[in-house]
């Protein structure tokens, strides 16, 4: 069954391009057919109209993860500097992570936790100057 894939990547070199570890910040996202292996359009916008099932990248921010998660769209991670092409085959045959939470440092926090750090840290600050 033929699925369009959204991949991440550093310089648009076709089909051998080097995955971008970082979904939300990556200069190019690759729609490829999964089957024909075919580039089907260039974009991060709309990937649910362009019919996009699935993404793979390295990693997932926290605003990333949680925007593909309301969308329904599978996130599989993949190890850095694989290419678009071996990405396409470890997620045929299987062997690529499901991505089940987001894991970039800070943005790996929900968007509540970075409300609470910025009132804990405007606090702290307040108590800094009221001591000086």
């Amino acid at each position: 069954m033929s699925r369009r894939i959204a991949i991440p990547v550093k310089h648009n070199t076709g089909i051998e391009s080097i995955i971008d570890t970082r979904f939300g910040r990556a200069e190019t996202v690759l729609i490829v057919d999964s089957d024909t292996r075919k580039i089907i359009e260039t974009t991060k916008e709309r990937l649910r109209s362009n019919g996009v099932s699935a993404v793979v990248s390295a990693r997932f921010g926290a605003l990333t993860y949680h925007a593909l998660s309301e969308l329904n769209i599978e996130m599989w991670i993949a190890p850095d500097g694989t290419t678009v092409d071996q990405a396409l085959d470890l997620l045929a045959t299987g062997t690529l992570q499901r991505c089940t939470h987001a894991d970039v440092g800070r943005g790996a926090e929900t968007p509540q936790h970075r409300t609470m750090k910025r009132w804990h840290r405007k606090y702290r600050n307040r108590k800094r100057l009221a001591v000086k």
